[in-house]
């Protein structure tokens, strides 16, 4: 006689085999999904926390100019002539103070304001290592520079700043710009109203690679860029040959200011680490499953598998009057019985 309790049974173990498989399969790609959501989570505020260290350290710097801007100079100051300063035209060719102070008297009120921030100048050039070089273009026609060395090559490295001025001029934005230089360099630049009337640009000259370099430094697998508002490259610490389309970029506001940071990482370290944790997830959850059904499935041919075959066997051998068998399983003693009396 056939046991239709095997045949379920073998059914089922075949079904839960199935069931072990998928149910398994989901739970580990939820948990890979989780897994690379708090991932990106924690590589974004980890970005949050790097923009913030570059808010802190152009901040001194744009708070200077935003100062430039509002800092009122009487017209009846006297120039100290115990401070030089070294003046040079377009063509770096060095100017005479004092026949410029004789031909236009707005010339003594830009004066006035470098000399009283020579040193102001120096200072913060200590304090922030990427702070190159600080300019100041007067619309009188003359260029001071701090430090004054190496002038000849900052007049060149200028040529695209003087280029946009020129096809600005006469309805330049009071505001703050930037602009993208040779050699991985960015200027910052800030027009300042002198109240006579005299005007003039600072111009900060940044060393974006000096200027992320910390970053750099903290998360050695990941590049950095300096964006501006409109989403253009100021600079940054990618070599020639990096390949930034295949890489995982993210982007981050630096406060409240008009730049963007950008950290490029590779995609493929992300999604190679991810797909690892999804198959040990996934061995994870196929091991304890099955283990689990296995367990179940043993118990269950134990206890009512086991017990229906001894009875298909009791009421085969009584049809055939040979008697019961010798062996009933524990709990099923009162059929077994009942069998055997139907029969008699």
């Amino acid at each position: 006689m056939q046991n239709p309790a095997l045949y379920e049974y073998r059914r089922t173990v075949k079904l839960a085999a199935l069931f072990v498989l998928m149910l398994s399969f989901v739970a580990a790609l939820c948990h890979f999904l989780l897994t690379i959501d708090n991932r990106l989570q924690h590589t974004e505020q980890r970005l949050q926390f790097k923009a913030a260290q570059i808010d802190t350290q152009l901040q001194p710097l744009l708070n200077l100019l935003d100062w430039l801007t509002k800092l009122p100079f009487s017209e009846q100051a006297a120039l100290q002539s115990s401070l030089s300063l070294k003046l040079h035209n377009r063509q770096g060719e060095p100017l005479n103070t004092a026949e410029l102070v004789e031909k236009t008297d707005s010339v003594a009120s830009e004066l006035l304001l470098l000399q009283h921030l020579d040193l102001a100048f120096t200072a913060i050039e200590l304090m922030q290592p990427a702070l190159e070089r600080i300019v100041y273009v007067s619309e009188q026609h003359f260029i001071y520079a701090n430090p004054q060395t190496q002038f000849t090559a900052t007049l060149a490295s200028l040529v695209p700043w003087f280029e946009r001025y020129e096809q600005a001029e006469g309805s330049a934005k009071p505001g703050l710009a930037t602009l993208a230089l040779s050699k991985n360099k960015v200027l910052l630049s800030q027009r300042i109203q002198q109240p006579n009337g005299g005007a003039g640009y600072i111009l900060f000259v940044l060393d974006v690679p000096l200027l992320l370099m910390p970053l750099q430094q903290q998360t050695p697998g990941a590049d950095f860029l300096l964006l501006d508002e409109h989403g253009h490259m100021l600079g940054g610490t990618t070599k020639d040959d990096s390949k930034v389309d295949e890489m995982l970029l993210q982007l981050q506001r630096i406060g409240r200011q008009q730049f963007s940071l950008a950290m490029l990482e590779a995609r493929n370290g992300l999604f190679s680490a991810g797909f690892k944790s999804f198959i040990a997830y996934w061995i994870g959850y196929l091991v304890v499953l099955s283990l689990a059904t296995l367990g179940y499935a043993y118990r269950y041919k134990q206890k009512v598998v086991g017990p229906v075959r001894r009875l298909t066997v009791h009421v085969e051998r009584a049809i055939r009057d040979q008697g019961g068998v010798r062996h009933i399983p524990s709990g099923w003693e009162e059929i077994f019985d009942k069998i055997s009396r139907l029969k008699s």
